[in-house]
C-alpha cells in the first residue's frame, strides 16, 4: 500500500498565532493587545498575498515583524525594538490549538501515514516552533520533513509551493491534482452533503422540471429549424441549444439569487478543509471547535460573492445562439466561446479573498484560460 502523506500548515492550523495576545497584553490592556495580535496575523497574510502578485519574496521573519508594525501603527502605538524582538521570539513557542494534541497522538498510532509540516515560514521559524512550543515539542518526531517555502521563494497558494511540497515527499503533482477533481471530492466529504440537501438539490429538482418541458415542447420544433441548415447533426446542436436555454433559465430564476451562497459555504468550507483557513478568515468568522469545516463557517465580515450576476454574460450568450446553427463547427464554436467567459467566474470568490485588483484578476486568468474555458 502506498505511504499516505499528510501535510499540516503550521501557523493557523496547528499553532495558534492568537495565543501571543498573552505577550502583548504586558504592554497593552486585554482588548487592544487583542486587536493588535488578529490585525498582526491578518496584514501577515495579506503581506505575503501581495508580495505573490507583485512576484516579489521577502522572507517570512521579514513580513511578520513589518506586519507587527503595521498593526501597532494601526492602534496607533509603537514599541522599543528590543520589546519587538521579544515579541518575535514569542512567535518561537505559541500554544497548539486544543485539538492538536490528541490528533497527533491518534495520528502517530495509525501505520501507512507520513506526516509533514508545510509552512510559509523560513527553516529556523517552522524549526523553532516545533522544538520550542511546549504542546509540539513532545510530537516533533513525528513529523518525517519540515518544508517551507524558502527554497521556492513564493508563498501560499502559489502552485510553486505545492509542486515543491510534492517533489519533497515523493508524489507527483499528478497525485495532488486528483484531490481537487470535484464530484469525487464532494462524494468523499460527507460535511459538503447537508449543503447539497439545503439548497443545491432544490436548484436539481427545478433544473429537471425546466429540461423536462424544454425537450417536451422546444426541442423538436428547434431540431426542425436547425435541419434546413444542419442537416442531420441538427439533432446535437437542437439538444446543445436547449441545454443552454435551461441554464439560462435556472440561472435567472434561482441560481444567481438562492444558490450563491450557498456556493459560497461550499468554497469556503474546502479552503478550510484543506488548511487555508487563514485566507476564509480574511472575509468572515471561522469558529475554532467546529466538528467539520461547514460547522466552522460564520457569519461573513464583508460582502460574499462565489459568481457575480452578469448581465453582459447573458446579453452575449443570446449573442451567440445563432453560431448553432453552423453545421459541426457551430457547437464547439459555442461551447467555446461561452466558457471563455463563464469560466473565470467560478474563482471569483478565490480572487474576492486574495484581494486582487482588476488588473491582478486579470493576469491570472490569462494565465489559466485554457482551463478556465474548458
Amino acid at each position: 500500500m502506498a505511504l499516505k502523506v499528510v501535510a499540516f500548515d503550521l501557523y493557523g492550523t496547528l499553532l495558534s498565532t492568537e495565543s501571543v495576545a498573552a505577550q502583548l497584553e504586558q504592554h497593552f490592556g486585554r482588548d487592544q493587545a487583542q486587536s493588535i495580535s488578529a490585525l498582526w496575523r491578518r496584514y501577515q497574510l495579506e503581506y505575503t498575498w501581495r508580495l505573490n502578485s507583485m512576484g516579489v519574496y521577502e522572507s517570512f521573519s521579514d513580513v511578520t515583524r513589518n506586519s507587527l508594525r503595521h498593526a501597532l501603527a494601526e492602534n496607533g502605538q509603537q514599541l522599543e525594538r528590543r520589546e519587538i524582538d521579544r515579541l518575535m521570539d514569542a512567535y518561537d513557542s505559541l500554544s497548539t490549538f486544543p485539538d492538536v494534541r490528541p490528533a497527533l497522538t491518534r495520528l502517530a498510532s495509525v501505520p501507512g501515514v507520513k506526516a509533514v509540516v508545510f509552512s510559509n515560514g523560513t527553516d529556523e521559524m517552522v524549526s523553532n516552533s516545533v522544538r520550542h512550543s511546549n504542546d509540539l515539542a513532545p510530537h516533533a518526531d513525528l513529523f518525517a520533513a519540515l518544508v517551507t517555502v524558502d527554497e521556492v521563494q513564493r508563498y501560499k497558494p502559489a502552485r510553486a509551493t505545492y509542486t515543491h511540497l510534492a517533489q519533497t515527499v515523493g508524489k507527483t503533482t499528478d497525485q495532488m491534482d486528483d484531490l481537487w477533481l470535484g464530484i469525487v471530492y464532494f462524494a468523499s466529504h460527507r460535511f459538503l452533503w447537508p449543503l447539497f440537501r439545503a439548497r443545491l438539490l432544490p436548484i436539481i429538482l427545478l433544473s429537471l422540471f425546466i429540461y423536462t418541458l424544454l425537450f417536451l415542447f422546444a426541442y423538436l420544433p428547434q431540431v426542425a429549424f436547425l435541419a434546413i441548415f444542419q442537416g442531420a447533426t441538427a439533432w446535437v446542436s437542437g439538444a446543445v441549444l436547449v441545454l443552454g436555454e435551461g441554464a439560462a433559465i435556472v440561472a435567472a430564476l434561482f441560481e444567481a439569487f438562492f444558490v450563491d451562497e450557498t456556493l459560497v459555504d461550499v468554497f469556503d468550507a474546502v479552503l478550510v478543509n484543506e488548511g487555508h483557513e487563514a485566507l476564509v478568515t480574511t472575509s468572515r468568522v471561522l469558529y475554532p471547535l467546529g466538528e467539520d469545516p461547514v460547522r466552522r463557517l460564520g457569519k461573513p465580515t464583508i460582502s460574499a460573492i462565489y459568481a457575480p450576476f452578469s448581465l453582459r454574460q447573458i446579453f452575449e450568450f443570446v449573442v451567440l445562439l445563432p453560431l448553432n446553427l453552423i453545421p459541426v463547427a457551430g457547437v464547439p464554436m459555442f461551447l467555446i466561446l461561452t466558457g471563455y467567459r463563464a469560466g473565470p467566474f467560478h474563482h471569483w470568490r478565490y480572487f474576492q479573498l486574495l484581494d486582487l485588483t482588476k488588473k491582478q484578476r486579470k493576469e491570472r486568468i490569462r494565465h489559466r484560460q485554457l482551463q478556465y474555458t474548458t
